[in-house]
């Protein structure tokens, strides 16, 4: 009812409204916007129709009641602020947020000036729907204690696709990050989480469109970048509280690791993670090109849980540890890290390496390294390691597990190749398993030694979201997928 007394109202007044533009039921506000190449009837003199899209977050401000401002298509060469409380909402697929006055052949690191700014408070939540934001030293800046959704929109080709501070939380839905020649998200002391497709592709050197070789950096003068944390690739946070659920992260150009966390937390559920060995090529592991040295994942004094997450990396670990106080929590996890044929045997990383303390838990997981890397390497100290109903396989006698003698292992219900791992008693040794690697993540045979060797974890579902055991009383499958299948 209060919609359809909004709608009638903007009718009466002029307004010129659209079949898109569907004001939230909290709205109390409505305004429009007509790029000036295509006005409206009478933008100047009509309230509330404006020919910005800044002139009308001006007028909505922040502390007025919640707004909508409706954006008709066309291209907008601005740079915005919108304030708390506040849905900016753009036509589907037809409102292009571009920065104004840019050569055409400039590079996003080129470009000192931020697009889109979401100037979050207590007033209340800002959401942005429908907006192609690309082509600047930095595309969406979140900043204060709020909350801002970004939903339906592309944030494309910038130097870094999206910064966080201030403490409040940014979420992404639907809304990819690509192309960003520094990073797709940079986070301090805040929230990110990205959902439903939200992807961080091809981020860490420029799009292949700016036909560049070499990555870029930031230039020192930048205003935009004055405070960025260090490296390149997908996302970098620090004390920050992480989120990855339904999307892709496979990255061209990484320090270290294509996601790096110190502090805080990462929770990653329903995700591919892929990364490739540096290479001067074309097409990428999954969806970029050149690539990085190191894990997929860098974790510094982090409380981490990944969940159903299926990994590729060209010969680079899965996760790497430092510092202090970690904790690790892996279920459902399918990594395969072998060497490819063109690559450096050298260059193989463990599935879980680490040079600080923790606990780390890893159940219902498969993991196939090669024999050039060890299949867990740790050091420092003191650790708790627990492997649980799973695969460690790839390694040479002797070349399974390496960690201090102070660590509180527990290795139970595993299938290895690597012999010197058996003392444990319920540990399997099988030279040649003969996975199948398949989208879905590494399938087991029906006569694998694997079958209907494990105990009830409590891990209900398996890495597809089947469930785990497959019928009532069967012992559940080692390793990430449970075969949908009575025991043989």
């Amino acid at each position: 009812m209060q919609r359809a007394l909004l709608l009638a109202a903007v009718l009466l007044c002029g307004c010129p409204a659209s079949d898109f533009c569907q004001p939230g039921t909290d709205s109390e506000r409505t305004f429009f916007v007509n790029p000036p190449t295509d006005p409206a009837p009478d933008n100047d003199t009509v309230p509330g129709s404006f020919d910005t899209i800044q002139g009308a977050l001006d007028a909505a401000g922040g502390d007025l009641g919640r707004a909508t401002v409706c954006v008709a298509g066309g291209t907008y060469r601005e740079q915005i602020t919108v304030p708390a409380n506040t849905h900016l909402l753009g036509k589907p697929g037809r409102v292009r947020l571009r920065a104004p006055q840019v050569r055409a052949s400039a590079l996003p690191t080129d470009v000192d000036r931020v697009l889109l700014s979401l100037s979050t408070g207590a007033q209340g939540a800002i959401v942005v729907t429908g907006l192609d934001v690309r082509g600047a030293g930095l595309c969406v800046d979140v900043i204060g204690p709020g909350t801002a959704t970004l939903r339906d929109d592309v944030v494309s080709d910038c130097g870094v696709g999206l910064r966080i501070r201030g403490g409040g939380a940014a979420i992404l839905e639907r809304t990819p990050l690509r192309d960003h020649a520094i990073r797709g998200a940079d986070v301090l002391g805040s929230q990110l989480d990205l959902r439903d497709g939200s992807h961080l592709l091809r981020n860490g050197r420029p799009a292949a469109w700016h036909e560049q070789d070499a990555r870029l950096d930031a230039p020192e003068d930048a205003g935009w970048a004055k405070d960025l944390l260090p490296g390149h690739g997908a996302l970098a946070a620090r004390d920050s509280r992480i989120t990855l659920q339904g999307l892709t992260v496979d990255e061209t150009e990484f320090d270290g690791a294509a996601l790096t966390l110190w502090g805080g937390s990462l929770t990653a559920t329903d995700v591919i993670l892929g990364a490739q060995l540096p290479a001067a090529t074309v097409e990428g592991f999954l969806a970029g090109d050149a690539g990085g040295a190191g894990p997929i994942v860098s974790l510094t004094s982090v409380d981490a849980a990944l969940d159903r997450v299926v990994a590729r990396t060209e010969g680079q670990g899965l996760v790497a540890l430092a510092g202090a106080e970690n904790s690790l929590l892996g279920t459902n996890i399918s990594w395969s890290g072998l060497v490819p044929s063109t690559g450096d045997p050298g260059s193989a990383g463990p599935a879980l390496s680490g040079t600080g303390a923790g606990t780390i838990q890893m159940h219902h997981v498969t993991l196939l390294g090669s024999d050039e890397a060890w299949g867990i390497d740790l050091a420092g100290g003191p650790w708790t390691l627990q492997l649980r109903n799973s695969i460690l396989w790839g390694q040479s006698s002797g070349r399974g597990l390496r960690v201090p003698d102070s660590t509180a292992l527990t290795l139970e219900t595993l299938l290895v190749e690597d012999p010197s791992l058996t003392n444990g008693g319920t540990v399997i040794y099988d030279p040649d398993p003969e996975f199948i690697d398949a989208a879905a993540g590494l399938l087991i045979p029906d006569d694998s030694p694997a079958r209907c060797a494990g105990t009830d974890l409590g891990v209900s579902v398996d890495l597809n979201g089947d469930p785990r055991p497959f019928s009532a009383g069967k012992a559940p499958d080692l390793g990430a997928i449970e075969l949908q299948q009575d025991c043989p």
